[in-house]
């Protein structure tokens, strides 16, 4: 078990040397063209042909890492440890920025390469789902009452427990 462990931890530390590795280089770079070449990080991206298959690899994933809105959610929605890399995109930093402080998940965003070593534990440390899930059913509940309002019906309370 101790020697899984470690093994564990240098792979999480080698992901983290390629992400940083990575985040140096995009800085040196100014266009968007080399910017689209490797987006990997030095770890080996899943081979994605189908939307199934993108869902099949966050679903059994272990730890995730992005730095889109929408995988965000996903990685929410399935429960998964993840980190969230500043893009140059402000919209979906914002975007990303207003719901992790909603859950108090900020700190699972890294902008800078101190930042992403300063911030390693995030790889070990569980997100403490059951917290998160309660302010999610809560915004849900009051998204329906506000849908449920602009559409002037009331949402069945069944509904809004689910």
């Amino acid at each position: 078990m101790a020697e899984k462990s470690k093994d564990e931890k240098k792979t999480v530390l080698k992901a983290i040397d390629n992400l940083i590795e990575k985040l140096d280089k995009d800085a040196a770079e100014e266009t968007a063209e080399e910017k689209k070449e490797d987006t990997s990080f030095g770890l080996t991206p899943a081979k994605v042909n189908s939307i199934e298959d993108w869902l099949f690899y966050i679903l059994n994933s272990e730890f995730f890492i992005t730095d889109d809105y929408y995988a965000v959610c996903l990685a929410l929605s399935f429960n998964k440890p993840f980190v969230f890399v500043e893009s140059k995109n402000c919209d979906e930093m914002q975007k990303v920025s207003n719901l992790l402080s909603q859950l108090g998940l900020e700190e699972r965003i890294v902008c800078t390469e101190d930042d992403f070593k300063s911030k390693e534990y995030l790889f070990r440390m569980p997100i403490r789902y059951n917290k998160v899930n309660k302010v999610l059913d809560s915004i849900k509940k009051q998204s329906y009452e506000w849908l449920g309002a602009q559409l002037e019906v009331k949402p069945d309370k069944s509904e809004v427990e689910e």
